[in-house]
């Protein structure tokens, strides 16, 4: 027998352990490999355009292959409740998602969140408070609070 062994049987666990290590490293390199391109979005951007009361967002996630690797889920929440939760299937491009909600009721003083997450890996998260220059109604689009 090769390899020192003794008998058949000897041989036999020897080339099932060896199959097993094979088997579970490559799983571990694929998953780490995996992690490595996946990543969390970057930034939301939240804009509030108070003539007809629609909230734009607007995520950065910069990605390769919009199809595979994409923003999957977004969640809109006023004062800590869940407004509206969409998915997606695909990226919108190979640097955003975008999004528009319309947003009756808001008020000065109501917080709101944006949620983002990725179909890999991560999520970020965003707020705007709302004040005065929100809620007027100039013709104009005005930037929400905490934009950058």
């Amino acid at each position: 027998m090769e390899n020192g062994c003794r008998n058949a049987e000897c041989c036999n666990r020897r080339t099932i352990m060896k199959k097993i290590t094979l088997v579970l490293t490559a799983a571990l390199f694929f998953t780490a490999y995996g992690k490595l391109y996946a990543h969390p979005p970057g930034d939301v951007r939240i804009e509030l355009k108070d003539k007809v009361k629609v909230l734009m967002v607007e995520v950065s996630h910069g990605v390769r292959e919009p199809e595979k690797h994409f923003v999957k889920e977004i969640e809109v929440y006023v004062n800590g409740e869940l407004q509206t939760k969409q998915n997606y299937s695909r990226q919108y491009d190979v640097m955003t998602q975008h999004a528009m909600y319309l947003m009756l009721g808001l008020k000065k003083g109501d917080e709101v969140t944006v949620k983002a997450k990725c179909n890999l890996s991560g999520e970020i998260t965003k707020k705007i408070v709302i004040d005065d220059k929100i809620i007027t109604d100039n013709d104009r689009d005005i930037p929400a609070k905490g934009m950058k």
